[in-house]
């Protein structure tokens, strides 16, 4: 049994226990859920992806019509780049692209963050605790460019 014998499935606000499921029935279930072909294939090898969450909507949104945002996070992150997960987006990947020390660090990214404005943006990063933080380019995988499960 390639899965194990039981484990849990979160899928949206639902909790589906599966029992015995083979590996073609939990692709399909991922797969209905939103979930990328390429991310489906590292949780098969057993590949733990790291997750990048975003909270503030606006750059969420962001991300899902331009396939790329620019955000500002108060860690520095262990690579200047490297893969991650986003939900209802998929792989992407995750550039660091330098240390804002001001604002006006941040003035040829507003077009990419989401926000209205710098004063905007620059608010919801303090309210962050991000003032002294990282900006990081996250951009979308496109399903075209991942290999092709054969």
């Amino acid at each position: 049994m390639f899965f194990g014998r039981s484990f849990f499935l979160e899928m949206g606000a639902f909790v589906v226990f599966l029992k015995n499921q083979s590996a073609q029935d939990m692709h399909e279930l991922s797969l209905r859920d939103g979930e990328s072909e390429s991310s489906l294939e590292l949780k098969e090898r057993g590949v733990i992806m790291n997750k990048m969450r975003f909270d503030v909507q606006c750059v969420k949104e962001c991300l899902v019509k331009n396939k790329i945002v620019y955000t500002v996070r108060s860690w520095e992150g262990y690579k200047e780049l490297s893969k991650v997960e986003v939900d209802g987006v998929g792989l992407c990947t995750k550039k660091r692209v330098m240390r804002v020390i001001r604002k006006d660090d941040l003035a040829r990214y507003l077009s990419l963050s989401g926000f209205g404005s710098i004063d905007d943006w620059w608010t919801k990063i303090c309210s962050f605790g991000a003032c002294d933080g990282w900006l990081f380019e996250v951009r979308a995988i496109p399903a075209s460019s991942l290999p092709k499960r054969g």
